[in-house]
């Protein structure tokens, strides 16, 4: 068994089913499994690089956009700070 799956093993009751009693580690190398060989084919994955960044970049435009619309609203709200009462 994968040393990650020990926990959930612990959580099985005797009558559960075991799918991956059977595994086998294919590289000794490393403890993890590894998901990036599920991932290669998904579009998703592939392009994932591309996404991220289209979002990132969408976030930025909003933020700046809303400092945009905000910003005669927090120049008046500081300059009012100022005032000595």
């Amino acid at each position: 068994m994968h040393p990650n799956l020990e926990c959930y093993d612990k959580a099985l009751e005797n009558w559960d089913p075991r799918s991956y009693e059977k595994w086998e580690r294919e590289d000794d190398t490393s403890p993890y499994l590894d998901s990036e060989s599920w991932l290669e084919d998904d579009m998703m994955f592939q392009n994932l690089d591309n996404e991220v960044r289209k979002v990132v970049k969408v976030g930025i435009s909003k933020v700046q956009r809303q400092l945009v619309q905000f910003n005669p609203l927090l120049l008046a709200a500081w300059e009012n700070d100022r005032i000595p009462f």
